[in-house]
């Protein structure tokens, strides 16, 4: 439990910086000045004030607004909120930074006011503060202890501790690669077993939803309390341990050895991490698929096998608009408005159902033969797909003008017969996208920001839906292993049944997991038994179950030497969606 406590966030204490009352927008300020300053390298846990006398071009995902902290420099994809009508302005923007070592990334919007009493008194620009005594000072935000590898790209700390571990516990070699994931490896066969966990977490959100401390957590006889318990440090603690246990019992498969992944980044891109791994620790699909056997997902599964999960791609919709004077909004185009239409249609794609008298026909369509001839039983047993407006952009030149822009992001489900273009079509035959024609733009988001090592791997916010056949060997192991140890039923702690009771042993998840690359784009066998309760996850007041880390430990090392190799196939997959257009390497 020790080692689980170590990696956890609870157990990272660094500051951390809480937004207070402050709008979601771009961090903008409309003061005439030029001044372009940046500063040598200051000391830890201080700020350095980098002002950027004018906009850089619009290209998104391309270029960057860099900003300065302590001794290490950060690139914010700030692009994805600047519209083009800001090309041709002038202002700066004001961002604050602390240290890599303090874990999180602040913006904020900065009023004309606020931002000449900075520079006008006796913050000027240059001057070297300690963080929270400039942050105070702004009086935008709150200082409060607390912790945490928020959101991925921050995971330094745990990896570290994870190879520390790995290596106390006699793993014959540990090592990261260039992107920061942390990898343990035991046995000398050719052949290779994959245990992964990703090692990210979510934010804590509101503060006020949580009993405890999600940052300091506590500890029963039944369970684990904070942020990351279920969802996924858990995982983790018993895949170091399942394959300790293989060793000390010798029942490591003859020519095979165990790939232990500590995967980082997972939380901001799912899968992107597996990307780089076969792509770059590897030599490319073809290669990692001839050297790895299958991959075990550490995620939590409520105690059950999972064998698949839907997709999920994130969409942004971009709507143009022409600000004037709030007192005679006639003038202007207002694009919340026109916005505001395209979210209804929106929430009436995921809520329509699919008759024929429905102008817009909804995502359950999918589950019906008439609309998904191939693929409606796999739709089934995935669920349907769903659509939700996650984020709302808006650039205005004043609280007393119309709007000139908005954007909103889409987080899309997609169920087993949909794909990426079909997804992106779907938004843009919406009425009111049409109504609006040439002024909407809609398009894929893409994924850039850097690893804790400083490594970037782009990629596009695209994550395959994948079911394995029930009858696929690797799958067939866990079963039987559960079987043998357990029982065909799902077992748990108690407390935790109410999730589980009259739920079949193999299932799916309803969330998304690594298993997007490496069974959904690159066609590894991948299956999925983990420690905790997917309800638990991004949740407050998360918890796991101790017993679920024992129970998970002991069925990794019982069924990997049950694996029926000489029943492996080729692709063991019963659906898999298609990769984009994209080269993606």
């Amino acid at each position: 439990m020790a080692f689980l406590r170590d990696i956890a966030p609870c157990r990272i204490h660094k500051a951390h910086l809480r937004i207070k009352d402050t709008p979601p927008v771009l961090p903008f300020c409309r003061a005439n000045f030029n001044s372009e300053s940046i500063i040598d390298p200051c000391r830890k846990n201080q700020i350095i004030i980098f002002f950027k006398g004018k906009f850089l071009p619009y290209q998104r995902n391309t270029d960057r607004i860099i900003i300065a902290c302590c001794d290490y420099l950060i690139q914010s994809p700030f692009t994805d909120l600047l519209p083009n009508i800001f090309q041709s302005r002038k202002g700066f923007f004001f961002t604050f930074t602390l240290c890599k070592q303090c874990s999180i990334f602040l913006q904020n919007r900065i009023t004309h006011l606020q931002f000449q009493s900075l520079i006008g008194g006796r913050i000027r620009v240059g001057d070297h503060m300690e963080a929270d005594d400039l942050l105070c000072q702004v009086g935008l935000l709150d200082f409060r202890p607390q912790g945490g590898a928020d959101q991925g790209c921050e995971e330094e700390g745990g990896c570290k501790r994870i190879a520390e571990e790995l290596t106390k516990l006699g793993y014959d070699k540990v090592e990261f690669d260039k992107l920061g994931n942390v990898i343990g490896w035991m046995g000398d066969g050719d052949k290779i077993i994959a245990i992964d966990s990703h090692i990210d977490t979510v934010g804590i959100g509101n503060i006020n939803n949580w009993t405890d401390d999600p940052y300091k957590g506590y500890e029963t006889d039944d369970i684990i309390y904070g942020r990351g318990g279920s969802d996924q440090e858990g995982g983790m603690a018993s895949a170091v341990y399942g394959t300790k246990i293989m060793k000390d019992l010798g029942l490591i498969p003859e020519g095979y050895k165990i790939m232990v992944v500590g995967s980082v980044m997972e939380e901001d891109c799912d899968g992107m991490c597996w990307q780089y791994i076969v792509n770059k620790y590897f030599d490319g699909p073809e290669d990692a698929r001839n050297k790895i056997d299958f991959v075990i997902s550490t995620e939590p599964t409520d105690g059950g096998i999972y064998r698949g999960h839907r997709g999920r791609m994130e969409i942004r919709v971009d709507v143009k608009g022409i600000s004037c004077h709030g007192s005679a909004p006639e003038r202007g185009d207002n694009a919340v408005y026109k916005m505001a239409d395209i979210i209804s249609d929106v929430r009436a794609l995921n809520n329509n159902d699919c008759t024929e008298s429905t102008s817009i026909r909804g995502l359950a369509k999918m589950l019906d033969p008439k609309f998904n001839p191939d693929h409606y039983e796999d739709a089934r047993f995935l669920g349907r797909g769903t659509c939700t407006v996650s984020q709302i952009f808006y650039t205005s030149p004043s609280r007393c003008a119309v709007a000139d822009s908005c954007a909103i992001s889409i987080d899309r489900r997609m169920t087993a017969g949909e794909t990426w273009d079909s997804c992106l079509e779907e938004v843009r035959q919406l009425p009111s996208v049409q109504k609006y024609g040439d002024d909407v733009k809609v398009s894929m988001y893409m994924y850039d920001r850097p690893s804790w090592t400083g490594e970037v791997y782009e990629t596009e916010c695209y994550f395959p839906t994948w079911i394995n056949k029930e009858s696929s060997a690797h799958v067939k192991a866990l079963v039987e292993a559960h079987k043998a140890l357990f029982g065909d039923k799902r077992i748990g702690s108690p407390s935790a049944m109410h999730l589980r009771d009259g739920r079949p042993l193999c299932d799916k998840w309803t969330f998304s997991t690594n298993g997007v690359s490496i069974q959904g784009r690159y066609g590894i066998p991948c299956v999925g038994f983990g420690p905790g309760a997917e309800s638990q996850a991004h949740a407050p007041n998360e918890i796991t179950w101790k017993q679920d880390l024992v129970t998970c430990a002991a069925l990794y090392a019982a069924a990997i030497p049950l694996y029926p190799d000489q029943e492996k196939t080729g692709d063991v997959s019963q659906f898999r969606q298609g990769k984009t257009n994209n080269d993606i390497k």
